[in-house]
């Protein structure tokens, strides 16, 4: 009795030969003309600039005049290959099947839409006024201060944290430490020690709520505490603090030209997609459940 070669064993074979069987009874979509794939400098020039992302007609023509005959050679085997396998998979519908690649072409369609509604567009003087003042709290200096705090680790000191931070509290009141000689003092903190012009919501991730509202609370130039923070209590001595201020347009107008131009951008390309969208009808079914407002 013969036995099989060896090859048919292999279980990669298998995988192979099944996938073969399976694209030759997917349902295929094809007629004459999708089987001719027509290249021309253009379209060779179109797919250069494609795969490097940049849209410059004059600088890929001339790069493609400076190709040697092999070099060519290679973009356009490479061309034919990407169009012919592209079209293999439009023609078992892998562009509908295959989230992934829906995914794709509606981020491509999208940038698409929004590059149509993008040409040309400007922003005036008065757009840029009305914007800054619309949004004139995002321009606003918060107000800052600059600190050095000693810590009392909660971790090391367990219960007795309190005490210790009210002993070294008093310690440095009654000796009237400077800020630079107490940097060697209390435990070791994970951050720093001095903070320089940092605003209130800067500190919390590090110092905590009640630690980074006392930065703006106590006197200058005193040691107050402990405060508390997530890990253990804090002596403050406050050296300096600069007050909230709102900057004026002629301060900041580049800026918030910049602003203005890409929220109207943001604002003309939705437009665009809802445009696009209102030409489809929805047939909503009725098992869709109650749809409220959208709530972003």
């Amino acid at each position: 009795m013969r036995t099989l070669p060896r090859w048919l064993k292999d279980p990669l074979v298998h995988f192979l030969l099944a996938g073969t069987l399976l694209y030759a009874l997917l349902p295929r979509e094809t007629d004459a003309s999708s089987q001719v794939i027509a290249v021309g400098r253009a379209d060779l020039i179109g797919y250069m600039q494609g795969k490097a992302r940049l849209y410059d007609g004059q600088t890929f023509d001339e790069a493609y005049d400076a190709l040697s005959p092999g070099q060519r050679r290679e973009l356009y085997d490479d061309f034919v290959r990407q169009e012919a396998l592209y079209r293999e998979a439009r023609a078992i519908s892998l562009d509908e099947a295959d989230p992934l690649v829906r995914s794709r072409l509606v981020q491509q369609m999208d940038l698409l839409l929004r590059d149509q509604a993008l040409s040309g567009v400007t922003i005036s003087a008065q757009e840029v006024e009305e914007y800054f003042h619309d949004h004139r709290a995002d321009y606003a200096q918060a107000a800052t201060a600059t600190f050095t705090h000693v810590f009392i680790d909660g971790q090391k000191h367990g219960a007795a944290t309190a005490q210790v931070a009210q002993r070294e509290l008093q310690a440095l009141r009654s000796g009237n430490v400077a800020p630079e000689d107490a940097l060697e003092r209390g435990d070791r903190f994970p951050y720093q020690r001095n903070y320089s012009a940092m605003t209130q919501s800067s500190l919390v991730p590090e110092l905590g709520e009640e630690l980074s509202a006392a930065a703006f609370r106590q006197p200058l130039g005193q040691w107050t505490g402990p405060f508390r923070s997530p890990l253990g209590y804090h002596m403050l001595r406050v050296a300096s603090r600069r007050a909230a201020e709102e900057v004026r347009l002629e301060q900041i107008r580049d800026l918030v030209a910049r602003d203005a131009l890409q929220a109207k951008r943001n604002r003309l390309g939705e437009e665009q997609i809802r445009q696009a969208i209102s030409a489809y009808r929805v047939d909503a079914a009725g098992d869709l459940g109650e749809l409220g407002e959208p709530e972003r």
